[in-house]
């Protein structure tokens, strides 16, 4: 522990102005960032808002040189280092820098987090859980990485050619994925986000960071080290390109073999109203649009289809079998409906295919909600707070059709919430009636993952659409003005309810004797025809 304490001390006197200017980046951050989030009611700083943005930013470089110079203060890269000389273990040279690392990086990092709670309106004590988590997810995806390239170079130059490295494979990958997956998504791809591929690599690389950081340390061996990190890259490209959840929907979304069967009920809308789509030729897979009646589903129940997968049968006897692709997610209420379903099918296999009868046969993996806790307050001007879900807010749209709430939530994705209100019929702010009853306005936040940040929060938005005028503008004819912007009836009941998963299961429908839609291809376009 002398030893460890020792090395601690001599790279906190030595490194001391780093050590102050990453404290002072990160304090002008904390001060900065609630102008991220402005009130309805204040308007928005854009110098403070930018300034935010840039510190976080300022941030992270500062971990990176802090990290780079500490590691290097005894560099493992070469057999010549001073401190080889000396009577070090090199295990206690390890628990030094860590040690360094936890008291100047991440002690600072956790400080920031609960003082930008307290900012926001919320009690930090009340999710020291969530902020320890984040802390750990912080640590293991931004600084050990950081750790590793810094043991495996022997300069600050280096180590900034290494980023630049690492940041030219990390755009290679991206584009060798996104060509990959347009041209053989519907076969080899699932498409949409992958939960047990991302867990899977989270784990590939904490895996590979401990281990690259242990053998450097221990053996000094650079090649041994490299090689280590590179086989993680490649794994974890694996994986990504696999996406293992396409091969355990099955298991995800059992089969139901109880009486009560699928929540939901799918069949097939003979007479769709004619329509077409044009789109860019952005691959060679044809999207394939179907129309579907929706009903069956329990009182108080939400139903999402999360993925679809299509079985074609020929006349001939000839047969195709997509991957588990995504599907319109879209949130479907008890009562008769409509839903749009879709896939995508390859080129070739469109064009064998177009001019058969065909029985087409759909399975979907859906995840029904139920109804839980209902919360309903008067529309205010100011935030509110939605016991369950965080922080709300009114915001203007950016469009003449939009109306929007937005919700801050801390270190935590939010619940499945869906918000309901009221449009007025007349919307010119100066005009309106309180007892104006308007229509119905409705919107689900939108589910965005708790991830990593310097920031703990989450920010989710409900955006309400109007449809219902061919300009989407609202006339006064009290005052004869034409209102620019619908607005949302102020100060008229707004309820959130919010739904918690009930269960997955699958369900399916057969269509026989159908015809795959007319298919233009002109240039880089797609035209799909019913």
């Amino acid at each position: 522990m002398k030893q460890i304490l020792h090395i601690f001390i001599k790279d906190t006197r030595r490194f001391w102005p780093e050590i102050l200017i990453s404290l002072a980046i990160t304090a002008f951050y904390v001060w900065a960032c609630p102008n991220q989030w402005p009130s309805f009611y204040q308007s928005r700083n854009q110098l403070l808002s930018q300034m935010a943005g840039l510190l976080g930013t300022l941030v992270l470089i500062s971990w990176c040189v802090l990290i780079t110079r500490v590691i290097h203060a005894d560099k493992l890269v070469g057999d010549t280092q001073f401190w080889l000389t000396r009577p070090y273990d090199w295990k206690k040279l390890l628990a030094a820098k860590l040690l360094f690392l936890a008291v100047f990086l991440s002690l600072p990092l956790f400080i920031a987090q609960n003082i930008i709670l307290a900012e926001m309106g919320f009690h930090p004590q009340s999710y020291l859980t969530g902020l320890l988590f984040n802390l750990l997810l912080t640590t293991t995806i931004t600084v050990l990485p950081i750790v590793v390239l810094a043991t495996v170079t022997s300069s600050l130059v280096r180590m900034a050619l290494a980023v630049l490295g690492i940041l030219a494979g990390v755009v290679l990958w991206n584009v060798s994925y996104l060509f990959l997956s347009q041209h053989l998504g519907g076969n080899l791809f699932i498409n949409g986000p992958s939960p047990i591929g991302n867990h899977l690599c989270y784990a590939l690389e904490l895996a590979a960071v401990g281990a690259a950081i242990l053998l450097q340390y221990k053996l000094r061996r650079v090649w041994l080290t490299w090689s280590v990190l590179i086989a993680f890259y490649l794994l974890s490209g694996a994986v990504a390109l696999i996406a293992p959840d396409r091969f355990l929907i099955d298991s995800s979304y059992p089969i139901s073999t109880n009486q009560l069967g699928a929540p939901i009920l799918l069949s097939y809308n003979s007479n769709p109203i004619a329509n077409g789509m044009t789109m860019m030729r952005m691959n060679s897979m044809v999207p394939i649009d179907i129309q579907l009646e929706t009903s069956g589903i329990p009182n108080g129940s939400v139903v999402e289809l999360d993925r679809v997968k299509a079985e074609v049968k020929a006349s001939d006897g000839s047969t195709w079998t997509s991957g588990w692709q995504s599907a319109d997610r879209r949130k479907i209420f008890p009562g008769k409906g409509s839903y749009n379903g879709d896939f995508s099918m390859p080129l070739n296999v469109f064009n064998k295919f177009k001019s058969m009868p065909l029985s087409l046969h759909l399975t979907y993996a859906i995840t029904q909600a139920q109804a839980g806790k209902v919360t309903t307050i008067p529309l205010p001007l100011r935030d509110f707070s939605i016991p369950g879900v965080g922080v709300c807010r009114l915001q203007d749209g950016s469009t003449s059709t939009v109306a929007q709430v937005a919700c801050i939530s801390p270190v935590r994705k939010l619940p499945l919430t869906y918000i309901k209100t009221r449009w007025p019929d007349n919307s010119c702010p100066d005009s309106l009636p309180l007892s104006d009853p308007g229509m119905d306005a409705n919107a689900w936040l939108e589910q965005y993952p708790a991830g990593i940040g310097i920031a703990p929060l989450v920010q989710s938005n409900g955006i309400f659409y109007f449809y219902g005028s061919s300009d989407y503008s609202t006339n006064d004819k009290k005052n004869n003005n034409t209102c620019a912007f619908r607005y949302l009836n102020l100060f008229a009941p707004i309820t959130f309810t919010q739904y918690s998963e009930v269960r997955r299961t699958q369900t399916s429908v057969t269509i026989e004797n159908y015809r795959l839609p007319q298919l233009l291809i002109s240039g880089k376009q797609y035209t799909v025809s019913n």
